[in-house]
């Protein structure tokens, strides 16, 4: 109930903190990825988890323009 009363500006800055825990913790979720699926390391530190960052912080920018519309 919480997310769906937000504001698309209370969603982004959410969104964006959330970005910045993960970059914050990088290698450690790198390292779960790794060990979860069986994947090398390399892969989870220079794609994986940068990939996720960005794609969160991607949409924390799209959430200011959602103006109450869902998709």
């Amino acid at each position: 109930p919480a997310w769906s009363g937000a504001t698309p500006g209370e969603r982004s800055d959410a969104l964006h903190r959330f970005a910045t825990v993960l970059a914050e913790r990088a290698e450690d979720f790198a390292q779960a990825e790794s060990l979860q699926c069986g994947k090398p390391i390399k892969l989870s530190r220079e794609f994986d988890v940068p990939g996720t960052v960005d794609n969160t912080v991607f949409f924390a920018g799209a959430a200011r323009h959602l103006e109450g519309r869902a998709a």
